[in-house]
């Protein structure tokens, strides 16, 4: 986890009234299903690679199906807030937080994976970063 908060409370709160609860940019949920267009979620373990307040997450588990979906960001105050949209979303049996430090991904299996902008933030390129580009990506296998 960084000492280096990118995201204070105040400044979160101003992007969730431009782009909506849960969202820190553009986009909102109809590019959470355009990242993973193609791919089978339903009833699969997704982990959501910078999930930030948690709205992409939401939109895995809630909107897409997901059976389990671990969202890993390395702003822990970002978690915070997540873990209060799942609960008013009514999702906290399907969804979890985990604060992590740059660098490889925790070990575990995936069914899928989303991220949008957390890999430029993984240099050099390391096992974070295999089989993900730092453009919207999702990989499933």
């Amino acid at each position: 986890m960084s000492d280096d908060v990118q995201y204070p409370d105040h400044f979160v709160e101003r992007l969730e009234i431009l782009w909506g609860a849960g969202f820190l940019s553009p986009g909102g949920p109809d590019e959470v299903r355009q990242i993973v267009e193609g791919l089978e979620l339903a009833g699969r373990s997704v982990l959501d690679v910078g999930c930030g307040n948690g709205g992409p997450t939401i939109v895995l588990a809630g909107d897409l199906g997901a059976g389990e979906v671990v969202g890993i960001d390395i702003e822990p105050q970002l978690l915070d807030r997540a873990r209060g949209h799942v609960a008013r979303a009514g999702l906290e049996t399907r969804i979890a937080f985990q604060a992590v430090t740059p660098g490889p991904l925790p070990a575990s299996t995936w069914s899928s994976a989303r991220t949008r902008w957390s890999t430029s933030r993984t240099r050099p390129a390391s096992s974070a970063r295999r089989g993900v580009s730092s453009s919207p990506a999702a990989i499933s296998r």
